[in-house]
């Protein structure tokens, strides 16, 4: 089994909520927005043994990477406000642009940074055929663009779960716009990363821990202060 075939989380109702976007404002000098998956929200799902709702197979919602991402952020000195949404509608249909109409609700945060760290439910059972009918690069391009739409900086990463038909075409939009990428698909190949051991249900288990959201958050963290020390 390839490591994104891991992912055996089903890729829909991730979310039951119809506005699923989280908002936390502490009065911070920027805005952060973080677009993800199942690494980034979901919510309760009892047959899979996943009771929380937050990035899962952390332990605590402090512990998942968008949590430690902000930390890591206010540990070097920016505060931030931030959002996180659960985007996995668009993986399970990308070809389908009508789907970045959400795009506009999640932009009414009007975020300084996007974070668009998403793509592994695009190889879910229900999906990858599509792949072979369906160009995903320009449909990923769009997405992406329909996240700087308000001049907000971009920041891409590639796949958890590396997966080179998806990992290839992030990188391709990422080179293409000039957004900063950050990759992460060395850390999805280690046992060490995933909450093995934790989860009784294999697919929950292969997500990040504590220590892989850490890491995810490390890099993250990195990029984004780049970017704010550039736009000085």
């Amino acid at each position: 089994m390839s490591f994104i075939e891991q992912n055996t989380v089903a890729a829909t109702e991730q979310v039951q909520d119809m506005d699923n976007m989280r908002v936390v404002r502490r009065g911070g000098s920027k805005r952060v927005l973080f677009i993800g998956n199942s690494i980034t929200r979901h919510g309760p799902k009892s047959d899979i043994g996943w009771e929380h709702d937050w990035g899962m197979a952390a332990s605590t919602a402090e512990k998942d990477y968008v949590h430690q991402t902000v930390a890591i952020l206010e540990e070097h000195g920016l505060t931030v406000d931030y959002a996180f949404a659960n985007f996995s509608r668009w993986e399970v249909n990308y070809w389908d642009d009508s789907v970045l109409e959400d795009c506009d609700r999640f932009l009414q945060f009007e975020p300084d940074i996007v974070v668009i760290r998403i793509g592994e439910n695009i190889w879910s059972r229900a999906v990858r055929e599509k792949l072979n009918e369906i160009d995903l690069h320009p449909h990923c391009e769009l997405m992406v663009k329909s996240f700087a739409k308000k001049g907000a900086k971009l920041l891409l990463t590639d796949l958890f779960w590396p997966h080179e038909p998806i990992d290839s075409v992030i990188c391709r939009v990422a080179e293409e716009g000039n957004y900063p990428l950050v990759h992460l698909g060395d850390l999805g190949v280690l046992d060490e990363n995933k909450a093995i051991g934790l989860f009784e249900h294999t697919g929950v288990a292969a997500h990040p821990g504590d220590l892989g959201m850490y890491r995810i958050a490390e890099r993250i963290a990195a990029a984004i202060l780049k970017i704010t020390e550039e736009a000085k």
